[in-house]
């Protein structure tokens, strides 16, 4: 199962903090790592930006352009392969925030 309640804190002009909590069934199967992705609104390609092991749900979003909106996802791994996603349901911005 995908990885659950996602949250967007500390939004800043350059920068957002993210956080998550674990998938409410892993299937027997643990997380080994959860995989942070973005793509930019306008965009179809999702860019990789970090992997973090199961421990750790939080991951700081830097380098925002001022005005630019970001979509947010993310996935776990465990050893049968990845998960689905789950997206964070509003773009994000620099200097605003959809929802919170």
């Amino acid at each position: 199962m995908p990885p659950s309640a996602i949250r967007i804190t500390n939004l800043s002009a350059t920068s957002a903090f993210i956080t998550w909590e674990p998938p409410l069934d892993d299937g027997g199967n643990p997380i080994l790592q959860y995989i942070l992705e973005k793509r930019d609104a306008g965009s179809a390609s999702w860019e990789i930006l970090t992997s973090l092991p199961s421990h750790i749900r939080n991951c700081e979003l830097e380098n925002m352009t001022v005005g630019k909106e970001y979509f947010i996802r993310i996935r776990s791994e465990s050893k049968v392969g990845y998960g689905d996603p789950t997206e964070y349901p509003d773009p994000i911005k620099a200097h605003g925030l959809q929802h919170g």
